[in-house]
């Protein structure tokens, strides 16, 4: 009997960042290659091979910004998400240092623009990202319902639309 490999997840990692100014908030508004839909979303993205987590936070927004950012960093949430392709880990921090201007030199060319936003316009808009995922959590801290943290787990569930498993409150 011969057997089949099975194949291996792809694991990924990412990392996020809320970065204010008063009382607004910056977003950037991105086009997915794959999705015809744009949106607006933290700055962020995937860690490349090699590299920690912290480093792919800053280099991702200083390439979807312009902005510099430096340590420390607080740690909002963790989001994970489970298919049966992916194993996603994403880690979203709050940033308060930061230096220079808005600019963007976004190698992937999927960052439309970066934009600082009013609180409520930045929520009003996180709210129609399409990945429950990525909205959930961040909508939720805005929103003050979740505090700095917290854990959400989500599991791919029917048409493989995630499915909230669990959430655990932060401090």
């Amino acid at each position: 009997m011969t057997t089949l490999p099975v194949p291996s997840k792809r694991t990924v990692h990412g990392a996020a960042g809320l970065i204010r100014r008063g009382e607004e908030i910056l977003l950037v508004h991105q086009q997915d290659h794959d999705n015809p839909e744009s949106n607006w979303a933290l700055p962020g993205g995937v860690v490349e091979h090699d590299e920690l987590v912290i480093e792919a936070l800053v280099r991702e927004i200083r390439e979807e910004t312009g902005l510099i950012v430096a340590p420390p960093f607080r740690l909002l949430y963790v989001a994970q998400h489970e298919d049966a392709h992916e194993s996603i880990l994403a880690l979203i921090y709050e940033i308060e240092n930061w230096t220079g201007e808005l600019a963007c030199d976004d190698p992937d060319g999927e960052i439309l623009e970066p934009r600082w936003l009013p609180e409520s316009d930045a929520i009003a808009r996180l709210e129609r990202l399409t990945w429950r995922v990525m909205r959930e959590p961040i909508v939720s801290y805005l929103r003050n319902e979740t505090g700095p943290g917290a854990s959400w787990f989500y599991r791919a569930g029917k048409d493989n639309e995630a499915m909230l498993v669990t959430r655990i409150e932060g401090y």
